[in-house]
């Protein structure tokens, strides 16, 4: 890019004496060639051009400057020690034009070479660049023909994949129908299996409970008869009492009518003794009927206790049927366990044989 130059006179004239532009005596980085669509080779080959160009045109313009910087220096001794040479210098004028001329001349012819070298350098810079660029545009072409290719592989190598990925799914479905039917006929088998089983079962269960109810027909006969017997006991028991009992009335009131006889026999000499006696007779009476009722009811306690025992026996009874019950259901769910397992076992043999045909 273009900037604005400050030079001094000498700076200058070095430029000009040697046909060179002062702009491109200015110092660039590599970012400032950047441009949108530029490739990097490219802009670093323009870079290293014109730091190339830039560096031998300012020591051109260097040594120049130098060389016209020292006669400056000899100019002005020789004017501050002949200063009386002046006519003969203002004599001379028409000779310097002429040589200035000349110098410009040839200044001009050499900016004019100069200016042919460097574009012939900027020539020979564009065709450079112009091959670069057809070369990668030539790598770019087949690299995109290596891509095509590369994509034309990729595909049919997953069309392969797909083909193979479809006969893996008919072989797998043709197993997984093949491995259906056998389950679906081991499933029948064991199903046909389960239904002998429970078949059976069921015929167990009915003969159990057959039995049962014959042996519960059985026990309720057998407690039926024992407490018919001992109600007949009790009531043998309770007539021998009740025997005893007028027996025992009948004596006294035998002993009673003797005694009575006596008394009145002997009324008239004792009276008070009669009073006395039939008192206590009558104590003697009272004391009797308790204890016959005292006799009674312990007879009555006793049967009541022994019917209670009975009564306990029976519990004890109906207690140990319900856990011979017990005991034949928890057999039955040990025997549903086992065969459970039993199955489980099966299975994983099958699962197992499966595998290793697979």
């Amino acid at each position: 890019p273009k900037q604005r130059i400050c030079l001094t006179p000498l700076s200058s004239k070095a430029c000009k004496i040697h046909g060179i532009d002062p702009s491109v005596l200015v110092e660039r980085d590599h970012a400032s060639f950047a441009q949108r669509d530029l490739d990097p080779e490219i802009q670093s080959m323009r870079y290293e051009a014109y730091t190339f160009t830039r560096n031998k045109l300012y020591q051109l313009a260097s040594a120049e400057r130098s060389k016209l910087d020292a006669k400056a220096n000899t100019s002005r001794d020789s004017l501050s020690l002949s200063g009386h040479c002046s006519v003969s210098i203002v004599s001379s004028n028409s000779g310097r034009e002429a040589t200035s001329i000349e110098n410009e001349r040839k200044r001009l012819e050499k900016m004019a070479a100069r200016q042919k070298r460097e574009l012939l350098r900027l020539l020979a810079f564009e065709t450079k660049s112009q091959e670069i660029m057809t070369k990668m545009k030539n790598r770019k072409e087949e690299q995109e023909k290596k891509d095509a290719q590369l994509r034309a592989a990729k595909r049919r190598r997953e069309e392969a994949a797909a083909e193979q990925a479809r006969q893996r799914e008919i072989r797998k479905k043709i197993e997984e129908e093949t491995e259906q039917a056998l389950a679906r006929h081991i499933a029948e088998q064991k199903i046909e299996k389960d239904r002998v089983i429970q078949l059976e079962k069921s015929r167990r269960e009915r003969e159990l409970k057959k039995k049962a109810l014959m042996e519960e027909k059985r026990r309720i006969k057998k407690r039926e008869e024992h407490r018919k017997h001992l109600e007949k006991t009790h009531e043998e028991q309770r007539i021998a009492t009740e025997e005893k009992i007028k027996r025992r009335e009948q004596k006294e009131r035998e002993l009673n009518d003797k005694l009575e006889l006596k008394r009145l026999v002997n009324a008239q000499a004792a009276e008070e003794k009669r009073k006395v006696a039939r008192r206590r007779i009558e104590n003697n009476l009272a004391a009797r009927r308790r204890n016959e009722a005292l006799k009674r009811s312990k007879l009555l306690q006793r049967q009541a206790n022994q019917e209670e025992i009975q009564n306990e026996k029976d519990r004890q009874r109906a207690l140990l049927l319900r856990k011979q019950k017990e005991r034949s259901e928890a057999i039955e769910r040990k025997r549903k366990q086992q065969l459970e397992l039993t199955r489980e076992n099966e299975r994983a043999a099958k699962l197992a044989a499966e595998a290793k045909i697979q």
